[in-house]
């Protein structure tokens, strides 16, 4: 089998819009086990920052904690980015808010305002998941860290999993048309570069950004934590991204776990 056109770099290098995201090191693979393990190996081996990997279908796809991430052949938008930033190594996580609003920018302008951010990681479309991000730090001297995207693109209700269907959608489903997925990734990779400088120039303005993508403050949230489920008001973002809550009147510091939208 080779790539589906719309993946194939003749296709794709013509559309890239950016200054060093993709430009050295571009690679498109027909099937990976994981974009993100592909280019933290690559990393490894002194890939160079704005390295991408991409891939038409993953076979071991990973999301957060662990979970897998369900990708068939055609059918997402699957990529990889290694960042190099001149930060201190306990701000790199930071990248993952600025990945979401990259995602976020482009799936805005394929289905319009039903687009909503949820904390750290996922892209929302009429409270579905369509995109989630996993940022994954490099090991080494330097601070670096591999920002994976997956993003459903032309998945029909029916191709989803059962346990997915209730809780999943795409940008097809949304907007009632297919999409080609290179021009989506050319797209995402210009938002990323362009969310990635002003992440460096001025993280609180990013994070700013980021709380009106998803609209955050006042919204009823469930906090799933270290074993600990507990119910809160969103609130707002600190400096470091983290996520700030209310719990029966107190203020409450969300670094991790997962957190449910209610009434969503």
């Amino acid at each position: 089998m080779s790539l589906p056109v719309d993946l194939q770099l003749s296709r794709l290098q013509p559309l890239l819009r950016t200054k060093f995201i993709g430009r050295e090191m571009l690679v498109v693979l027909e099937a990976a086990d994981s974009t993100n393990a592909y280019l933290l190996e690559s990393a490894s081996r002194g890939a160079p920052h704005g390295a991408v990997v991409a891939a038409d279908y993953q076979t071991a796809g990973r999301g957060r904690q662990t979970r897998s991430w369900f990708s068939p052949p055609g059918a997402a938008l699957l990529c990889s980015i290694l960042l190099r930033p001149p930060v201190a190594p306990e701000q790199i996580a930071g990248l993952v808010l600025a990945a979401g609003l990259a995602v976020f920018q482009v799936v805005r302008s394929a289905v319009g305002d039903i687009v909503r951010l949820k904390w750290p990681n996922d892209v929302l479309i009429n409270g579905r998941k369509a995109a989630g991000i996993l940022c994954q730090a490099v090991l080494g001297d330097q601070p670096a860290a591999v920002v994976g995207v997956g993003l459903n693109v032309n998945l029909s209700p029916g191709e989803f999993p059962i346990e997915l269907r209730d809780t999943s959608t795409s940008l097809s489903q949304a907007a009632g048309r297919t999409f080609d997925r290179g021009s989506l990734l050319a797209e995402l990779l210009f938002q990323l570069e362009m969310q990635y400088e002003n992440w460096l120039n001025d993280r609180a303005a990013v994070y700013r950004a980021w709380e009106q993508g998803a609209a955050i403050h006042g919204s009823p949230v469930r906090i799933v934590e270290a074993g600990e489920t507990y119910d809160a008001v969103a609130e707002r973002l600190d400096d470091e991204g983290r996520l700030i809550v209310l719990v029966e009147g107190r203020t409450r510091v969300v670094a991790c776990g997962d957190v449910h939208l209610q009434g969503v």
